[in-house]
């Protein structure tokens, strides 16, 4: 992108920023349902971060981490809607390395964080890692539903709701049905152009198969 080229050569700027791109093709992908142009994407991506020290300084630290987080949340959905659990596993043990250097101080990244609790602990549940698995899932389910209980006029927090019922489900058998019927519910009660919705429909789809396999 020309804007990057704004910033000086050789500047940490520069050098970060022209990583970014892969990240945000990648994120594309996932948004249209393409996992082989997301992991074409991905590719390097990682590694290519690495290579850049963004020190101690914590603004700059937290910018690179949020970048490494957006890449490695990405590729954990698509690697489990393919069912290849140790390449979610993968991302899961770096979108926790890369959230460690994230503050959850505004509501945008608790959101994103309650996303990536509630994913990682499926991956987990499915391996049977369910002891992992169960703190994550609690954590998710209570931000989710407190930011459930404010009442707000964005429809699109119950599919994350729903992602965390899913995932509660998951480490709890005794209370799956009941879970799993309250996620059905949430995204019934979305308007039509939600749940049309390529994420409304996934999250959908892990309802489903959940319930089927705690029949």
């Amino acid at each position: 992108d020309s804007w990057v080229q704004t910033f000086p050569a050789n500047s940490y700027e520069r050098r970060l920023w022209s990583r970014v791109a892969p990240v945000t093709q990648m994120e594309y992908a996932v948004a249209r349902g393409d996992p082989a142009a997301a992991r074409r994407a991905a590719k390097g991506a990682r590694e290519s971060l690495l290579q850049v020290d963004p020190g101690a300084e914590p603004s700059r630290r937290q910018t690179w981490a949020g970048i490494l987080r957006r890449l490695h949340a990405g590729m954990v959905r698509i690697e489990l809607e393919g069912n290849d659990l140790a390449a979610a596993e993968r991302h899961v043990q770096w979108l926790a390395a890369a959230r460690s250097n994230l503050t959850a101080d505004s509501l945008e990244v608790r959101r994103d964080q309650g996303v990536d609790q509630a994913l990682s602990a499926l991956v987990l549940a499915r391996l049977g890692r369910v002891d992992e698995a169960r703190p994550l899932a609690a954590k998710a389910l209570a931000f989710e539903r407190e930011l459930h209980a404010l009442g707000t006029d964005d429809q699109m927090h119950k599919v994350d709701l729903g992602q965390a019922l899913v995932a509660s489900a998951a480490v709890d058998p005794v209370r799956a049905k009941a879970l799993l019927g309250e996620a059905k519910s949430l995204l019934d009660s979305l308007p039509a152009e939600a749940r049309a919705l390529r994420t409304t429909r996934w999250t959908e789809g892990l309802v489903n198969d959940a319930a089927r396999s705690a029949r």
